[in-house]
């Protein structure tokens, strides 16, 4: 009878170095699958955003971020899609947070650069309460998740 497998120091050690790595490198991917990128972080320009928030809300700042999956379920053909997120001064002078959700055949931004549209041809829509209450951007059939994966990296992208 043959004795049984008894493995060295050594190979026990080699064995645990590999079994944290691995779970070291899957604790980094998962953080990564998680945690937005930068580059999903888009500026808007000051008059995009000031159209976008309409006459009751002052904006401080805005940012949107890509949604390349809208594209599948959209029955409105166009070319980019955006989740916009803009901080705002609301009538009563508090500050909030708004979405919208823009669908427009202008090219997409270079990096590094703000996100510019002609609101002329693009589709906006109202997002959130906020965004409902205080403008007027009729409800369209773009399929647009509030929230969803790309208006909480919009959101994210706004606190950065």
């Amino acid at each position: 009878m043959s004795e049984p497998f008894r493995p060295s120091v050594r190979e026990l050690l080699i064995l645990l170095v590999v079994a944290v790595a691995a779970v070291t490198g899957i604790a980094f991917l998962v953080n990564d699958i998680r945690q937005p990128p930068t580059n999903y972080c888009i500026a808007v320009e000051d008059g995009v955003a000031a159209n976008i928030a309409g006459s009751q809300l002052l904006p401080i700042k805005a940012v949107a971020a890509r949604d390349p999956w809208i594209a599948n379920r959209s029955p409105e053909p166009f070319a980019n899609y955006y989740v916009v997120a803009i901080q705002v001064t609301t009538p009563d002078g508090s500050t909030g947070e708004g979405l919208w959700g823009v669908g427009t055949n202008a090219p997409a931004p270079a990096e590094g650069a703000a996100l510019s549209f002609d609101q002329d041809h693009a589709v906006i829509t109202a997002l959130d309460p906020l965004a409902v209450e205080h403008t007027n951007w009729p409800d369209t059939s773009l399929p647009f998740e509030s929230p969803g994966t790309p208006a909480s990296r919009a959101q994210e992208c706004l606190i950065r």
